[in-house]
């Protein structure tokens, strides 16, 4: 007995995807796509002008935190800073000096002799 092979018939097999391809644009997407790019445009300006603007404030508040260290590394360094301090001048017109003292810990700061135009007294009226 001879047995012949039958042969099956195979399906095609169909699958469905997407895929990008190109695809013209008609006359409305294309007013649509301009009118897009114009408002990207505008919207990157803006944003440019607003990076600039935060840039510059920036950079100021880097610059005050420079001049604050470099104020408090000069006070480690020397020890000292210089402040507004009340003081009192005396004008010794008998002895001609002038005597200026700080007031919030007494001491003597200048003394000295007076110049000539300090010699001349005040009138008083």
């Amino acid at each position: 007995m001879v047995t012949t092979k039958e042969t099956k018939k195979q399906k095609p097999r169909v699958s469905k995807y997407s895929r990008s391809l190109k695809c013209e644009l008609t006359d409305d997407e294309r007013k649509d796509a301009a009118l897009l790019l114009a408002q990207k445009l505008d919207e990157i300006g803006s944003l440019e002008s607003e990076l600039t603007s935060i840039k510059k404030s920036i950079q100021g508040k880097v610059a005050l935190a420079e001049a604050e260290a470099g104020n408090a590394k000069a006070m480690v360094r020397d020890g000292y800073e210089v402040r507004s301090v009340d003081v009192q001048e005396t004008m010794d017109y008998e002895e001609k000096s002038v005597r200026v003292i700080r007031l919030d810990t007494g001491e003597i700061i200048e003394d000295r002799k007076m110049s000539a135009t300090e010699l001349q007294m005040e009138l008083d009226y």
